[in-house]
Formats: structure tokens, C-alpha cells, sequence
């Protein structure tokens, strides 16, 4: 009796510290600015100004008033003149009144000098790829095009920029060089393709074309059609196996060579070398239920790498941990076989979490993230959820998800979105990203805190993936 006397008496004193802490936090002005931070170089005509204060408190800035929300958040877009700005935050709570000054600047325009033309240095050379998917692209630092495979070799025709540049089909490409290196033997001007062969095993199909040189490849997918062009290599297939059940050689002609799958839209393919051997890796059509589907979600950010902060302070990277928990338990209830990138605050190279999803043979990539902006704009103008996607074959699930989460959230549609990042250029698996709402707009953050929003969030994303699958024949 007298033990439980004394339990009882240690928890109301810890109760009551917990509830004075509370009180003195209530009752106490505190101003703290999460961004843009003191003595920062801000290249636009505006920032915002984020953070928090005692809810009870009025806010100024620049003697110019600033709403304080119900949970002491505050977002202010303030205009900027070029050079020193000089800002002075005033929070006054009572007869307690905290001041920040701060000093922000804006660049001058610099004085315009004619351009530096970059020269290429002629290089006519064989090369051979050295990094296992290394960019391609259609400029030195342009638009990328069909990844590399270590082992290719191409014809260089000079250097600019520290890339290659390379015969690529009818034109030209570009290989940073560290990526490549002189190859020991010399490009082919031709090659002819005349048999392509398939064999298959539960998820996948494989086209297999015999070469005579491993060279750049150029894959085309549109709709359920995968258009594939070979440098210096003609296709003149006889005599040889036209299709299986799920998928056949649509057509064939001097450069190029179609196949088809059986479903509307493809889901998953990838290409590599056996040798000489060019294999393309196609997935067989999805069923028409999420039950059984190995689906990979990845909690954006995590361990050093905070994502946007809101003016509370709670990171970016919490939010997203939290959503995609959920996510978790409701696909899994839903039948799915279900990985995370990370399931803790630590933190996972991007390419990594790439490289777990395909390990895992997942059928879909799903990237949970919430948004900011940069300097410039205005967070209550521009603000709500949006999804990402790269590779054609994953639109149809980015509309499907956005549909439905925009059913449970209510923010604004930003819509679908075409965007190169590294979680949406996967071809396999179909791979998309997620904006569910934005950290830097006041009414959106404070509904991202909220268990049973993320909740609910988690819910519609969810509902948008049994929607793709039930639609996918």
C-alpha cells in the first residue's frame, strides 16, 4: 500500500511539472524565425518570412502587421530592394515583447559580359561506358535519354564540357567522361539483328537479340509499345519465334525494332547486356488486384536531410515517416507485400532506396513527400498536392493517386506533373512521386500535423493504388 502511496505521489509530481512547463510555455512570448536565416543572400524581389510565437501574440514586421495562427505559426511574404535589406521582427505577448533584426540581401544584376563559347575539341575515338546507368544526354547538361549500361561502346567525335560527345542514332548525345574511357576495339559501322528470341519466367518476358557489339540503345515507350533502336544496327528478323502469350514483336524494319505487351499500358521494363547479347526485361500485365503486389514505399528524406521545415519547426521528414507508415498498414491490409525505404529517422542515399525497390522486384515505387517553394513566391497563392512521374508508363497511377487524394484532403489539385527526379526515372518499377500538401502554407501544415489527417492522407493514396490495378487489363 505504502509503495503504490509513493508511485502515486511520484506521478501527480511529474504530472505537475508536465503541466507548469506547459503553463510557463502558454503563458511565455517566445520569437523564433525558422527561415530565411540572419545575414542570408536572397536572389529574388521577395522572401517569406517562417516560424512561430506565442499564439496570443501580435506580430510585426517592419511595422507592418502579420497573422498569428491558432497553433503560433506565422508566414509573411515581404518584398526585398537590391542590396541590404534591414528587417526588424517585433512579437509582443503581453508586456513581454521579444525583437529580432535581422539583415537579408539581394544581389545587384550582374554587369552583362558576352558569353564564353564552349569549343569542341575534336576526338575521334572508340569508347566504352564504365558506370552501370550512367546518364545520357541530349545536351552536356541537358534532358536525359535512355540510360547506359557498363560495357557499351560508342564513337566519340570530340570533347566539350567534360562530356563525349557521341554518334547517337541520326544525331549526337552527350557521356560525361568520367563515365567512359578509350575502348580496345574500334566501332562497327554496321551490324545486322536477324533473330530475336524469348523465353519467360513467372513476372517477366525476355527478348533476346544477338549483336555482334554490345552498342547505345534507344528505347521509345508509348502506351503498351516499346520502340527499341540500336546504334549502327539494322533488324532483319526470319525464321524465328514472333510472340508469347503476353507479348509480340509488333513490327520490324532497317532500324528499329516494336514490340508490344498485351495489356493497355505497359508496367515495368529494362534493358542490359549478357555479353554481346542485348536482353530486354519486360513485366507481364498486372492483374486487376492490389492482393499479392509487392508495392515499395519511400518516406521522403530522413536522418540529416530534413526536407522543408515549417514554422513550427517539425521537419518535412517526419510528416512523410508518418504518412507512409500508415500507407503501410493499409496496403497491407489491402493484401500487398509492403517494404519501406526506411522505417526511422535515418537517412538513405536516393539511388539506394532505387536500388532496394528493384531488389525487392517491386511492382510500383511510391515516394511520399510534402512541398516548399524558393524565394520569389508566394506560399499562399501557391500551394496544394501534386504527383510526379517521368517514364510514360507511370502517368496512369500518378493520375489515380492524385484523384483520390485530393478526394480525402481537400487542397488545391496542382494536378500530375512530368518531373526528372531520381525516385520517378525508374522504368522498373513504375515509379511515382507525391506532393501531398506544402509545409511553408499555414492552413496546409497545420492539417499535415495531425495523426488523423495523415491518416486519412495515407487512405487516399491508397484507394489510388487498388483504383490503378483494378483499371489495368
Amino acid at each position: 500500500m505504502l509503495n503504490n502511496l509513493k508511485k502515486l505521489s511520484v506521478f501527480f509530481a511529474a504530472l505537475g511539472i508536465i503541466f507548469v512547463a506547459l503553463y510557463a510555455y502558454a503563458s511565455c512570448n517566445r520569437l523564433v524565425v525558422v527561415y530565411p536565416k540572419d545575414g542570408a543572400t536572397i536572389k529574388a524581389n521577395s522572401t517569406f518570412f517562417i516560424g512561430n510565437t506565442n499564439p496570443n501574440a501580435t506580430m510585426s514586421v517592419n511595422g507592418e502587421a502579420v497573422k498569428v495562427y491558432s497553433n503560433g505559426a506565422f508566414v509573411r511574404v515581404f518584398s526585398l530592394k537590391k542590396g541590404k535589406n534591414e528587417i526588424t521582427l517585433v512579437s509582443q505577448f503581453n508586456d513581454d515583447v521579444k525583437i529580432k533584426k535581422m539583415s537579408l540581401y539581394v544581389p545587384y544584376a550582374p554587369a552583362t559580359t558576352p558569353a564564353s563559347s564552349q569549343v569542341l575539341v575534336p576526338y575521334n575515338a572508340s569508347i566504352v561506358v564504365t558506370e552501370e546507368e550512367a546518364p545520357l544526354r541530349k545536351t552536356p547538361y541537358g534532358d536525359r535519354l535512355t540510360p547506359i549500361k557498363e560495357g557499351m561502346i560508342c564513337q566519340s567525335v570530340g570533347i566539350i564540357n567534360n562530356h563525349y560527345k557521341v554518334k547517337y542514332g541520326d544525331g549526337f548525345a552527350y557521356i560525361l567522361k568520367n563515365f567512359a574511357k578509350p575502348a580496345d576495339e574500334m566501332v562497327l559501322d554496321k551490324q545486322v539483328a536477324d533473330k530475336i528470341s524469348f523465353h519467360e519466367d513467372k513476372k517477366y518476358i525476355y527478348a533476346v537479340v544477338s549483336l555482334a557489339q554490345p552498342v547505345l540503345a534507344d528505347i521509345d515507350a508509348k502506351n503498351n509499345i516499346l520502340n527499341v533502336k540500336l546504334n549502327n544496327t539494322s533488324f532483319n528478323f526470319k525464321d524465328t519465334q514472333k510472340k508469347t502469350s503476353d507479348m509480340s514483336i509488333f513490327s520490324f524494319n532497317d532500324d528499329s525494332f516494336s514490340i508490344s505487351v498485351s495489356a493497355k499500358n505497359l508496367n515495368g521494363y529494362d534493358y542490359y547486356y549478357e555479353g554481346k547479347k542485348f536482353v530486354l526485361k519486360i513485366r507481364k500485365p498486372f492483374s486487376n488486384y492490389v492482393e499479392g503486389k509487392v508495392i515499395v514505399i519511400d518516406p521522403g528524406h530522413g536522418g540529416k536531410e530534413c526536407g522543408s521545415i515549417g514554422p513550427t519547426e517539425v521537419p518535412e521528414k517526419d510528416i512523410n515517416l508518418k504518412i507512409s507508415k500508415y500507407l503501410q498498414d493499409e496496403l497491407t491490409k489491402a493484401g500487398a507485400h509492403v517494404y519501406m525505404t526506411r522505417e526511422s529517422d535515418v537517412y538513405v542515399d536516393l539511388y539506394d532506396r532505387v536500388e532496394f525497390a528493384q531488389k525487392k522486384h517491386a511492382d510500383i515505387l511510391i515516394s511520399i513527400h510534402n512541398n516548399a517553394l524558393p524565394d520569389g513566391q508566394n506560399p499562399y497563392i501557391t500551394h496544394g498536392t501534386s504527383t510526379y512521374y517521368f517514364q510514360p508508363q507511370a502517368k496512369i497511377l500518378a493520375q489515380s493517386v492524385q484523384k483520390n487524394l485530393i478526394k480525402v484532403n481537400g487542397f488545391n489539385d496542382l494536378g500530375v506533373k512530368y518531373g526528372s527526379l531520381v525516385l520517378t526515372r525508374p522504368t522498373n518499377p513504375v515509379s511515382i512521386l507525391v506532393e501531398v500538401g506544402f509545409m511553408i502554407n499555414p492552413f496546409e501544415y497545420e492539417a499535415l500535423l495531425k495523426p488523423e489527417n495523415q491518416f486519412k492522407y495515407a487512405v487516399g493514396i491508397k484507394n489510388g493504388i487498388v483504383e490503378y490495378f483494378k483499371n489495368f487489363s
